[in-house]
């Protein structure tokens, strides 16, 4: 099977170019041929020693393939790549939003176009209807997305006919994976070893948040959740943040070193990566390390598409915190079911879930969004921090996390993966009648 491919470079540590390129390695080594339109790269195929080939997108950004190559009239870069590399099928790992000229293209070239989908909010709305409708195969990224688009398609269908088949053929949905060899629980004698190496100061409890400074990551909830459970256990806790961008220079979040000072948190909190060039970032062993050294993955998040920094603490065997929104509780299962106590969270069995205070529509579509309660989240902050010092051993919680994230490696997602494309590459699309029968 001959796969294109568009989503962030595979060479960028992003968290879609690190799902492209896990899934993009294991596609070849199944023996299928892999070419990956990496948003923003233009130049020479480039076939790298992974065995798939980095292929000319086009600079202008926000225009994944639509640049047109000869003016008004002239075809897009995707529509010259699918004649180029005559794909079985395309796939794409961006929002819903950024994919109508891809769903052109692909129904006009009769190549079959799966769209890797994020939901991180709801409802799904109704603006994205006929991007929706005329795509040929979607695959959500959480159980979450799924439900939310089986609740989409029981409205749709009411005025529309054509909708049922997502009645007759429900959507997939396949999770992000992890790589558990690299990131994996170790001892505590390797864990001191790599706070040194980090220099992270002597805390009693040391908090990481993994989490791009954007608007929808909420981070500044995260800080005062954080400065509220200080003042009220004076605990010798710190916290990490891995933001890639603290001083907002990209414009998509807020000058966290302010903020810090304000909170008057400028000896507890910690930067991971002071570079605002998404393009270098750090390497996934160095990420794994800064997972190891925690003893507690924390987000304020307002929703997650799937979640990879949650998956991957899990899988290096330390709790996690995250909201009750979106995917949260797919990642965190619950103990006695979910019902959340009287102190704003849910002990789960391989970490905890907090509880929404109130929720907030999002720019341009209005999906509303989950907003974490600070105090809540402040509780569960000094319920790690009660157990870990008064060595009540957090390891229980680690080995169920690290037994969940098994479940999830990238070997078993990229073959779930495959089995789904090789479906989409012999399927007719459903709004095209299929062909009679040759007598």
């Amino acid at each position: 099977m001959r796969i294109l491919w568009g989503s962030e470079q595979p060479t960028r540590q992003t968290g879609y170019g690190r799902v492209t390129r896990e899934l993009a390695k294991r596609f070849v080594a199944a023996g299928h041929e892999v070419f990956i339109m990496g948003w923003e790269y233009t130049g020479e195929d480039f076939k790298h020693e992974e065995g798939w080939t980095l292929v000319d997108c086009g600079i202008p950004s926000g225009k994944y393939g639509a640049e047109q190559i000869l003016g008004d009239k002239g075809p897009t870069i995707l529509e010259r790549n699918l004649a180029k590399y005559q794909p079985d099928v395309y796939v794409s790992l961006i929002d819903i939003w950024s994919i109508p000229h891809a769903i052109k293209s692909c129904n006009q070239a009769s190549v079959p176009y799966v769209a890797y989908l994020p939901i991180d909010g709801v409802p799904i709305p109704e603006a994205w209807a006929d991007i929706l409708k005329h795509l040929h195969t979607p695959v959500f990224m959480s159980d979450f997305g799924g439900a939310q688009f089986a609740d989409f398609v029981t409205k749709m269908v009411e005025a529309d006919p054509a909708w049922n088949h997502y009645i007759e053929n429900p959507a997939t949905s396949i999770s992000h994976g992890v790589d558990t060899d690299l990131f994996k629980p170790i001892s505590k004698e390797q864990k001191n070893e790599i706070r040194k190496q980090l220099n992270v100061p002597a805390w009693d409890t040391t908090f990481l948040s993994v989490a791009r400074n954007v608007n929808r990551k909420q981070t500044p909830r995260l800080l005062e959740a954080f400065a509220l459970f200080l003042e009220k256990s004076n605990a010798n806790a710190g916290l990490i943040l891995h933001t890639g961008d603290p001083e907002n220079h990209w414009g998509q979040g807020w000058h966290l070193p302010a903020l810090i000072t304000r909170l008057g948190l400028g000896d507890r909190v910690i930067f991971s990566d002071i570079d605002a060039n998404p393009c270098l970032g750090i390497a996934n062993e160095d990420i794994a390390k800064l997972y190891q050294t925690a003893d507690c993955h924390v987000l304020a998040t307002g929703g997650e598409g799937f979640g990879l920094p949650t998956l991957e603490a899990l899988s290096c065997g330390i709790p996690v915190i995250v909201p009750d929104n979106s995917t949260g509780p797919e990642l965190v299962i619950p103990e006695d079911g979910n019902i959340h106590n009287n102190r704003g969270y849910l002990h789960g069995e391989n970490g905890i879930l907090v509880r929404c205070a109130t929720s907030i529509a999002g720019a341009g579509f209005g999906v509303q969004m989950g907003l974490v309660d600070i105090r809540g989240l402040a509780q569960a902050m000094e319920y790690i921090h009660d157990r870990k010092t008064n060595h009540d051993d957090l390891h229980v919680i680690g080995e169920r996390g690290r037994e969940f994230a098994l479940e999830k490696s990238w070997d078993i997602i990229a073959k779930q993966f495959i089995e789904r494309l090789l479906l989409a590459a012999t399927s007719n699309h459903h709004l095209i009648p299929n062909p009679p029968e040759e007598e």
